[in-house]
């Protein structure tokens, strides 16, 4: 067993066992070593130099497999003995262990574990059941799910504190659970997946533990693992939009002493001295109702993902977003419903005063490419003040959409005039509401989905032209102006 560092080997061990395990840290190394006839071991080999072996219990059957967990001082052991799971968790640092056992007797054998922080997942199957259960491998506290599946099991994987298990009739999850709330929402998660009258269990458990932020982090998490089930999407989306109401989320724009040029390319220095907002994955997701299609799925970076970035001056506000997006469809105009096309709403809420529903002093904005074809004067399309341009990429990958928006947008006119901005522009500090919604059409039959920066533009099962009805400033990002970077 050699230790090697940058500058050649370090340490050298000599094992003289058969080694069926090995598991290595920076510090540290575990190794399962087995001899015949004899219960196996675990040796654990420290950076400076010190060895320390432990005996698995006499009951250990067949030690399974052997797991790093961690980046410090955590490591984790499990077999199976033919009727239960066992195993313990070592501190590496002090020597000092802790053992548990499956809460389920008749084990017949447990599957490879997944490890993400300190939480350990595995299945163990019976002759009848497959089951999942959550160590804590700081206490070695066991929880088990309550729901369980029958049939082989493909797999188990562990995504930022939550583990899922396949099997081939269905699949099992559960969150690392810290107390007894959060036990009960990885339960009624479970259920969630597997049938649909979960779902209120699983809203009942959110009221009951007031962690409405944790359990919409849940969701998004399982759901960018590729566990992408209608009901919990739909429990994920609701929490995202009521913790989005609770919490909005705050945005800065920096001021910049340069305007850039309205041209479509994101290559501009006031972009790059800005700071980027990424949004990707299920947290910025949302279905749209569709008659046309069934269901929709997210398949990653190219499909939909964008990059946002907010400056000012004394004259405008800009942003540019720069859209990852394989599939285009022009907006077709003549088409007034089911949202064809892929295009951008642009939504601001000029007093920053929110509300849950649209009142004067808010504004809707679409833009995108465009049908070529004689246009029909119609109320709603109305050219807004400001500059804007829509560019697909030279490369095909998506579009760039940038605009340049007026502050007197902003303060209205003497009959309706909305925010006191001298003429000189805004100061420091300035607050106002905002949201940026792309939907994504990638059939031609209308928009299956939307990206967007925050959940308060609801797209709905409506004529295109009647959004306010999903309008909802209440859930809107709020812009906070500062000075220069």
């Amino acid at each position: 067993l050699l230790l090697i560092q940058p500058d050649g080997v370090v340490r050298r061990w000599d094992v003289g066992m058969d080694v069926d395990g090995m598991a290595a840290q920076q510090d540290w190394c575990l190794l399962l070593e087995r001899v015949p006839k004899t219960t196996p071991a675990v040796a654990l080999y420290l950076a400076s130099g010190q060895t320390k072996r432990f005996c698995v219990s006499e009951d250990a059957g067949t030690v399974e497999f052997l797991k790093a967990v961690g980046r410090g001082r955590n490591a984790g052991v499990l077999w199976s003995s033919g009727v239960t799971v066992r195993g313990f968790v070592l501190d590496v640092r002090s020597g000092r262990r802790v053992g548990f056992r499956s809460l389920l007797n008749g084990a017949s054998g447990v599957t490879e574990p997944a490890v993400v922080g300190r939480w350990m997942f595995y299945a163990e199957r019976t002759f009848w059941t497959v089951r999942m259960e959550v160590v804590d491998l700081r206490s070695g506290a066991v929880f088990g799910t309550d729901v369980r599946v029958r049939g082989r099991v493909w797999g188990v994987a562990g995504a930022a504190a939550i583990g899922v298990v396949w099997t081939r009739e269905g699949m099992i999850c559960g969150l690392g659970c810290e107390d007894a709330c959060r036990v009960e929402l990885g339960r009624a998660a479970a259920e969630v997946l597997l049938r649909d009258e979960g779902y209120g269990r699983y809203v009942a458990a959110l009221e009951a533990c007031g962690r409405r932020g944790d359990a919409a982090n849940a969701g998004v998490r399982l759901l960018d693992s590729g566990i992408d089930e209608q009901p919990l999407r739909d429990v994920t989306e609701r929490c995202l939009f009521w913790e989005a109401v609770e919490t909005p989320p705050t945005f800065r724009a920096f001021r910049v002493e340069k305007a850039p040029a309205i041209d479509g390319r994101a290559d501009d220095p006031c972009w790059r001295q800005a700071h980027a907002l990424w949004l990707r994955g299920h947290k910025n997701l949302c279905g749209v109702e569709n008659p046309r299609i069934r269901g929709w799925r997210w398949l990653g970076k190219m499909d939909t993902e964008a990059r946002v970035w907010l400056a000012w001056d004394a004259k405008n506000l800009y942003i540019l977003i720069d859209l990852d997006d394989q599939i285009i469809y022009p907006m077709d105009e003549d088409e007034e419903k089911f949202h064809n096309g892929d295009m951008l709403y642009l939504a601001i809420d000029r007093r920053g005063n929110g509300g849950l529903e649209a009142d004067g002093d808010d504004v809707l904005v679409s833009l995108g490419l465009v049908v070529p074809r004689p246009k029909k004067r119609r109320e709603g399309t109305r050219k807004p003040r400001g500059t804007y341009i829509v560019r697909q990429k030279d490369d095909g990958t998506g579009v760039i959409y940038e605009m340049a928006i007026p502050w007197e947008y902003f303060r209205g006119d003497r009959r309706a005039p909305w925010v006191d901005i001298p003429p000189s522009g805004p100061r420091k500090g300035f607050t106002f509401g905002l949201n940026l919604v792309m939907l994504d059409d990638d059939t031609g039959l209308g928009a299956c989905k939307t990206l967007s920066l925050a959940p308060g533009l609801v797209i709905g099962r409506q004529d295109r032209f009647l959004l306010w009805r999903g309008f909802v400033p209440d859930a809107f990002a709020k812009v906070v102006l500062e000075e220069g970077r």
